[in-house]
């Protein structure tokens, strides 16, 4: 039976997985690619309210991931943040991210 879907760009692994090729490695090589290549396309768009392109949540990123550091948070550093730049920020940084609800203080950081 033939495959009525596109499968290019995918290869079967040794353990079997079929796995897209091509992608980049994780959230900070997609984010500084989209930054380089288009700088001024929206990354982030609210209904109704501000627009943030790749370059200015790059920008964003950078500067918590930059805060992040000074704080001792880096690689292996377990970080649970409710925004999407800081976790952006967080990832660039080197931490490990787990995502809670924007908004939601409740939750404590580990």
């Amino acid at each position: 039976m033939s495959n009525p879907f596109d499968v290019s760009g995918i290869e079967i692994g040794m353990d079997g997985i079929k796995r897209y090729t091509g992608l980049a490695p994780n959230l900070v090589h997609l984010l500084r690619g989209a930054a380089e290549e288009q700088a001024d396309h929206d990354a982030l768009v609210e209904l109704g309210g501000a627009r943030v392109t790749y370059q200015q949540l790059w920008i964003r990123a950078s500067r918590v991931a930059g805060g992040l550091r000074a704080q001792g948070v880096g690689p292996g550093t377990a970080s649970r943040t409710d925004c999407r730049t800081v976790t952006t920020g967080s990832t660039r940084s080197g931490a490990r991210c787990s995502l809670a609800p924007c908004g939601a203080g409740q939750y404590p950081v580990r």
